[in-house]
């Protein structure tokens, strides 16, 4: 199952309980978050098992992407629906933000839902642990 715009592509990784959610370099968070959003549920609702939810961040951060705190409220309110799916085990974020590093840990607060959030640099220790946890 695969997903493309031009803004963004949402991608199972054959045989595997693991989607990519890959942001691409002019990704608006306020502009296309819905439509994000609804093609991400329609996805989850069509899978079979839990799995994990990978988003990669590195192009937008090659972009000169830098997120805010006020950024991530924005962003994560919009997301929740996506993130709190009971098909999702885990969300794991490819970043090299210290920003979203520091944030990560946040949203295994009661406010945000308890909702598991790890950080990796790359996209293979992001793969590579959701294969560990299997």
């Amino acid at each position: 199952m695969s997903y493309r715009n031009e803004k963004m592509s949402i991608e199972q990784v054959p045989g595997e309980p693991i989607i990519i959610l890959d942001l691409a370099e002019d990704f608006d968070f306020g502009a296309d978050m819905d439509e994000g959003n609804q093609v991400a549920v329609q996805f989850l609702n069509s899978l079979p098992q839990p799995i994990f939810w990978v988003v990669d961040f590195r192009a937008l951060e090659r972009a000169g992407f830098t997120p805010n705190m006020d950024q991530l409220l924005f962003a994560s309110s919009k997301v929740m629906d996506v993130w709190r799916h009971p098909k999702v085990r885990q969300v794991l974020w490819v970043t090299s933000s210290s920003v979203l590093q520091l944030a990560a840990p946040g949203f295994e607060t009661e406010v945000f839902g308890n909702l598991s959030v790890r950080t990796f640099g790359t996209l293979d220790e992001a793969l590579a642990y959701a294969r560990s946890q299997r």
